[in-house]
Parts: C-alpha cells; structure tokens; sequence
C-alpha cells in the first residue's frame, strides 16, 4: 500500500510523479462507476477489479526514490507481467477461487493496453475489457494534455506533446473561471 500511494503513473507520459499511479487508478475508477450507468450486461465488479488492478505492477515496474527510473524487473519484464504474477500469487491464496474469474481478471490486465503495439499480449475481448482499455486511454490523454504548459506565457496554445505529435488550442468560450 505504501509504494501505491508514492508510485508514479508513468515515467513520461501521464501522471509521472509521486502519486500519480494512485491518482489515475482513483481517476479510472470513478470513470467507470459513471460509464457502466450508459450500458446493459456490465459486469462491473470485474470492471472496477481490472481498473483497480491495471497498473499495480507499475510499484516494482519504477523506482522513484530520486528521480522516476525503471528497475531492472521493470524494464526485463513490465508491469503487465509483474501485475500478472502479483495476482497469481494473491490466488494461489485463495482456496477453490473460481478459474473463470482468475482468468477474466488477468485478461483485463494483460490487454488494457488496447493494442500489440502498446505491449499488450492480447487484444481486448471482452466488453469490460475493451472499457477499460477506452476509459484508461482517456484519462492518460486528458491528464497528459491538461498538464502541458503554456507555448509561451498567455498563449492560447501548449506547448508541442511529442507523443501525440501536436499541441492542443485551449479555447475559453463557455468556460467557468473556476474551471480553468
């Protein structure tokens, strides 16, 4: 519990600093108590288990005692497969837990990433997967472009994102001070 209250979400792209992990799974959470109200046949308890779940292997993927580095497991291994093995030793602890259940919830793991190419080892397949896979993308997105700085200072416009190769326009039509 103490590294997942100090843990980064990220090393660079979204939430990267101290708590940021657990600031975005808090984040993730609540997206998906209000998405899960819009559709039937939800599972949600598998949804907020995988949403909660999602990036605990990120506490030994990191170090971040100084700076935000990967640990060696980290970066042999990610926390995709340390998250997997976190939860297969919790299991193993359990006696008789269900193995459709176990299975649901390490596929909600491996494939949160969405795609082969963003390191996930299996596609999304089912519907709480392809959700949270959505609502994780989002919040990385919506956090990482909300915390760009300026281009320069009273400008409109952020600085350039080189992971999403652009900057973003931040209009003030229709926007409440208190929200800015």
């Amino acid at each position: 519990m103490q590294l997942l209250k100090h843990a980064p979400g990220a090393k660079t792209i979204h939430h990267p600093y101290l708590s940021g992990l657990l600031e975005h799974t808090l984040s993730l959470l609540k997206l998906i108590q209000k998405v899960v109200e819009n559709y039937r046949d939800i599972d949600v308890d598998i949804l907020l288990i995988g949403g909660f779940l999602h990036d605990i292997g990120k506490v030994y993927e990191f170090s971040f005692d100084r700076a935000v580095e990967y640990t060696d497991a980290g970066q042999l291994l990610g926390h995709l497969v340390m998250e997997v093995e976190m939860v297969n030793q919790k299991i193993a602890m359990i006696p008789d837990f269900p193995e459709e259940l176990a299975m649901l919830v390490k596929h909600m793991l491996v494939s949160h990433h969405g795609a082969y190419e963003f390191g996930s080892p299996k596609l999304p397949q089912t519907v709480e997967a392809v959700i949270l896979h959505s609502l994780d993308d989002l919040d990385g997105k919506i956090q990482a472009i909300q915390n760009l700085p300026e281009k320069e200072p009273g400008s409109k416009w952020t600085a350039f994102h080189r992971a999403y190769g652009r900057s973003f326009y931040r209009a003030t039509v229709g926007r409440d001070e208190d929200n800015q």
